[in-house]
């Protein structure tokens, strides 16, 4: 609808949000908030808090304060920061390339690594709050700053709100919202295809009504809800859960079943098939798909807190807390107890210390780089059914029949025929297509052609983006998001008193006001 006044706190929005590597399992999540993700190797550099090396163990650059938890390299490019105000510890944010030239400058408030060729970037403008828009590698906006929230992309799709619809859900990379009706997190994004959410009900933001999301909206109810701390991440068809009767762990599917029963004082995500479980929350064995026990518990944990897994064939482990070595996947030890830290192994390397120095492993069982990842091809957005305006509409007082429809909480008129009724107001304007073009000119008379305030026939009838079409605003190229519905174009409503500045409110009836200024 055209406007709706909802008071949601994104604070009270419970959804999971992950951090993954494109063509990963997100058994890489637990990293996030910590260099553990920029220690791991990227396109053939290590991050050890600023200090990057590479295959060879050879330190090929201090970053030193621009460095931070999510300088590594993606599609090519490191993120790196600038102190701007040391009084109050403020940064700017920007890429470098493998040669170290900056090749996005240094000028975002905020930004995430590059995923699948975009980058969410967060630009303030002064006075404003700011918005998070999406770039590409050459640092060119393919996506406005409209986002009040922006993930990374994962499985060609992002989790965002819009600022002015305070809509939330998934774009594609065109920008289009592929899937609605959700609740998200600063970065919900997918993991292995999936994600655990909320799904409220139609009539009731607050519901809570929490699932399993795939990347083609397919949504299934948990057996139970589970609260942030109580699931983790989605990995290889399975995310660790804690039953809220038993505070046991167990595992469910991509069903919300349990795949695997609560049995465990704690259990860790998948990995290569096998994941670590505690029957006691001491000792810790590794597990299949089926539940079965394959490696005996022992008394060893993982190189992180809540991280025990099987990277590459090996997994990294502290045995009895004292030094660290790497087992493989019938618990044998590969590379020997005698390391003060180790890392995961990643692109066939791993960085391990022994106290003193630090050096870079190759893994002894071999490694073969995966196939390069399939290009994601944007997800078309289904095709919308448009459904007249049941709304009442008022020009400055007047009601006014239009053809207008409505399509995903949207309204859409003729832009003609709001030229039409607008003209000889303060916000007059004309509207004229010239060549596939829209052509709208400011504090005109509109142009009568004779086709204007015909009725429509009140039925639904399928609606089409129009991406072809090109508007300009005094000269000035401008977005207005059109759909082709039946022989016309229609065009979304506060696109059009947005451009004019045209003031409006919405109570189930539409209020447009040319005396007043637009406001979201």
């Amino acid at each position: 609808m055209l406007k709706k006044i909802l008071s949601i706190s994104l604070a009270l929005v419970l959804a999971f949000g992950v951090l993954c590597i494109p063509g990963s399992a997100g058994y890489y999540a637990s990293y996030q908030g910590n260099y553990k993700m920029a220690m791991l190797f990227h396109e053939g550099f290590s991050n050890h808090y600023g200090k990057i090396y590479d295959f060879d163990g050879k330190l090929v650059r201090n970053m030193g304060n621009e460095s931070f938890t999510n300088s590594y390299f993606s599609d090519g490019l490191i993120l790196f920061r600038v102190e701007v105000d040391t009084s109050r510890s403020i940064y700017k944010y920007g890429y470098r390339n493998k040669n170290w030239d900056i090749v996005i400058e240094a000028k975002y408030d905020d930004a995430r690594p590059f995923s699948e060729g975009l980058a969410a970037v967060f630009y303030k403008e002064d006075g404003s709050l700011g918005a998070w828009g999406y770039i590409d590698t050459t640092g060119k906006v393919v996506l406005p700053f409209k986002y009040g929230v922006g993930s990374s992309f994962s499985g060609g799709l992002a989790a965002v709100q819009e600022n002015a619809s305070r809509k939330q859900g998934f774009i594609n990379k065109n920008g289009d919202m592929i899937i609605t009706g959700i609740s998200i997190w600063s970065d919900t994004r997918f993991s292995d295809g999936l994600v655990y959410i909320n799904k409220p009900g139609p009539d009731d933001p607050y519901d809570q009504n929490y699932g399993v999301l795939d990347t083609n909206g397919n949504f299934n109810k948990t057996v139970q809800y589970f609260n942030y701390f109580n699931i983790k991440l989605f990995s290889e068809g399975f995310a660790a859960a804690r039953d809220i009767t038993t505070n046991k762990w167990g595992y469910i599917d991509a069903t919300g079943q349990w795949a695997i029963e609560p049995q465990y004082a704690d259990a860790k995500t998948f990995s290569e098939g096998l994941a670590a479980v505690s029957l006691k929350g001491d000792k810790y064995g590794f597990i299949d798909k089926s539940g079965k026990m394959v490696i005996p518990d022992t008394n060893f944990v993982g190189w992180v807190p809540d991280e025990i897994s099987f990277h590459e064939g090996l997994c990294a482990i502290h045995r009895n807390g004292d030094s660290v070595g790497y087992i493989d996947k019938t618990g044998k030890t590969v590379i020997p107890f005698r390391y003060s830290f180790a890392a995961p192994f990643k692109e066939g390397h791993a960085l391990v210390s022994t106290g003193h120095d630090f050096l870079v492993l190759s893994n002894p069982l071999g490694y073969t780089p995966p196939p390069p990842p399939p290009v994601v091809q944007p997800q078309q957005p289904p095709v919308p059914t448009a459904t007249p305006t049941r709304s009442t509409v008022y020009i400055n007082n007047v009601p006014t029949a239009f053809d207008a429809y409505m399509m995903n909480d949207e309204n859409y008129f003729k832009l003609r025929d709001m030229a039409f009724v607008l003209s000889g107001t303060e916000k007059q304007f004309n509207a004229e297509f010239i060549n596939g073009e829209a052509i709208l000119t400011s504090n005109r008379a509109y142009t009568v052609v004779g086709q204007e305030m015909i009725p429509g026939d009140g039925l639904p009838k399928p609606a089409t983006l129009n991406t072809t079409m090109n508007f300009f605003k005094d000269g000035v190229k401008v977005e207005v998001r059109a759909y082709l519905i039946g022989d016309n174009n229609y065009f979304r409503v506060r696109d059009i008193l947005r451009l004019f500045d045209i003031g409006w409110d919405y109570d189930g009836d539409i209020w447009v006001i040319t005396s007043q200024s637009y406001t979201e």
